[in-house]
């Protein structure tokens, strides 16, 4: 009994400790804007949320309840923050994507049977219909063509794979790069993204790796300890790459708070298996440095949506949390390791 008070004791010490050390490593951002007038009429607290940059000053924010969906866009330069517009009541969409024009592409939505995406200008007044064609593109671009298994696509570009071999192909159908993998026990497929025009972020279940087209391995990056699950998100041209994290532990503090908990739980967790913290983190892919980390504690969103963007330069990053959007400035040189 005594040791159990004692391990109670210092779990809330370590507890009170990682609020504390949290508090004070947050960088203070240039703008945060009041989401409150977002939340649909009568939804519960647990509304979702996402964000995503149009260009490098103007971003737009949804927040979705199970029935609909609010989305409104709002303007950065000159540093002066102002809203573009709002739409409320709009289809619900399971993403926010930017489009050439500066535009905003609801991904994901379906209309009846039809599914598809929706294009609406900046002031979101103008709407465009975009039905899901196979070997098109959300934004209704024709994918390259190539043998296999799409992987995954970009500008111009296609990764396919085709046996045990990775080809990633242009849009005039000239082979960019080819490389064979070995995935790991239980992976069918390698999940690959493109990182500007001449790179990817290649996961084979295993580490995170930066690789060219012909495979050569560039960089591996860590991921955060005992994440749940990601998402990433990058510049236009690859060099800064955000990861959005949810996690059950936000460092070794908290690490040694759960673990304190294993023994009178007998080593069950007292949450189940379901995020409790939320990480962002910004790193500079040709140093590997770490450009920015943000740690989220509470006023939390449901996980697994796009809570955090970069801007296409790589020198904005915004996070959102229930009630609140935050914009950061990011240095010119990434010196954290």
């Amino acid at each position: 009994m005594k040791s159990y008070r004692v391990i109670v004791i210092l779990t809330s010490i370590v507890i009170l400790a990682a609020s504390l050390i949290a508090q004070e490593g947050q960088r203070q951002p240039l703008y945060k804007i009041d989401l409150s007038s977002l939340v649909p009429q009568g939804a519960p607290a647990s509304v979702s949320g996402t964000i995503a940059f149009l260009t490098d000053h103007t971003l737009a924010v949804g927040m979705c309840s199970k029935a609909m969906c609010n989305l409104a866009t709002f303007d950065l330069a000159n540093g002066n923050l102002h809203q573009i517009g709002q739409m409320n009541g709009t289809v619900r969409f399971s993403a926010i994507l930017r489009t050439r024009d500066g535009g905003v592409l609801l991904a994901g939505v379906r209309e009846g049977r039809e599914k598809g995406a929706v294009h609406l200008d900046q002031d979101l007044h103008k709407s465009e219909w975009i039905p899901k064609v196979p070997g098109v593109s959300v934004s209704g671009d024709k994918i390259p063509e190539g043998r296999g298994r799409l992987l995954a696509h970009a500008a111009n570009m296609a990764a396919y794979l085709d046996d045990d071999t990775v080809q990633i192909n242009g849009s005039d159908g000239k082979l960019l790069g080819s490389f064979n993998v070995r995935l790991s026990r239980g992976n069918s497929a390698p999940a690959i993204s493109f990182l500007g025009a001449d790179r990817i972020l290649f996961n084979d279940g295993g580490a995170l790796v930066i690789r060219d087209f012909n495979g050569v391995a560039l960089r591996t990056l860590k991921k955060p300890g005992r994440a749940l699950g990601e998402r990433t998100k990058q510049s236009a041209d690859g060099s800064r790459l955000l990861f959005d994290s949810f996690t059950r532990r936000l460092g070794p503090v908290q690490t040694i708070t759960e673990d304190a908990i294993v023994l009178p739980t007998m080593g069950m967790s007292t949450d189940g298996d379901t995020p409790n913290g939320e990480m962002v983190r910004v790193i500079d892919t040709t140093s590997g440095k770490q450009c920015f980390q943000w740690y989220g504690l509470d006023r939390l969103l449901p996980p697994f949506a796009d809570h955090a963007d970069v801007n296409p330069s790589g020198r904005l990053v915004a996070v959102m949390t229930q009630g609140t959007l935050a914009i950061f400035e990011l240095p010119d040189i990434c010196a954290t390791r």
